[in-house]
């Protein structure tokens, strides 16, 4: 055989092996997707978080690696606030006043649901297997309110309208990497919106718990 091509094929064959070897699982991925669950908790301001309980939320999203540390992401997040129980005690008809039995008049209800697309930017502290995060983003929301009011079972609703309104957030996490597909996630941060009607701004803590595979 040819010297010439005697080389060249040492040549392809090397170059094929290091490609192997560059592009096997020692290689981080550039792309991820991640899903999570957890609680969001109604913050400042005070009205707010004293009327309102903690709400479950869950969410979904994709990033993708700037750099070893660094991780561009969009995520979508919901969540709904449903009020704390409010009883009346008492009725009135003129002067006098009648005390109610058990629990008394069930006041009405009303609860806001938010459905959120946040940009964001996640920067790792380490590279180890396990590694805490800081997290920013802002984006979009849309609130959506329902009102309404009954005694025992019977009632109606009212759905008065939705608004978009913008929010930033900013936290910390901490992550534990399986291995070079799987990873682990637990996040707290808080979420700042920014709307001028029907009570001012409103801010949520929301706490995280997922996983991220890396494609």
């Amino acid at each position: 055989m040819n010297q010439k091509y005697v080389k060249k094929f040492i040549v392809c064959v090397l170059a094929l092996i290091m490609g192997c070897g560059f592009l096997n699982a020692e290689k981080k991925s550039k792309f991820s997707l991640f899903v999570y669950s957890g609680a969001s908790v109604p913050a400042y301001p005070e009205g707010f978080n004293n009327f309102y309980n903690s709400s479950f939320n869950v969410g979904t999203g994709f990033g993708v690696a700037l750099s070893s540390r660094l991780t561009f992401q969009a995520a979508a997040n919901f969540y709904c606030f449903y009020p704390r129980e409010a009883y009346s005690k008492y009725i009135y008809f003129g002067d006098s006043r009648i005390e109610l039995p058990g629990k008394g008049l069930y006041q009405g209800d009303h609860f806001f649901a938010f459905y959120n697309i946040f940009a964001e930017l996640k920067f790792a502290i380490n590279n180890r297997r396990l590694s805490p995060y800081l997290i920013a983003g802002a984006g979009a929301s849309i609130r959506r309110r329902v009102v309404g009011g009954y005694i025992g079972v019977d009632g109606s609703y009212l759905d008065i309208g939705t608004s978009v309104f913008y929010s930033v957030e900013g936290g910390i996490g901490l992550e534990y990497h399986i291995d070079k597909e799987i990873t682990f996630f637990l996040e707290a941060a808080t979420t700042y919106s920014f709307f001028k009607k029907e009570g001012g701004n409103t801010g949520v803590i929301p706490l995280k718990i997922g996983i991220i595979h890396h494609l």
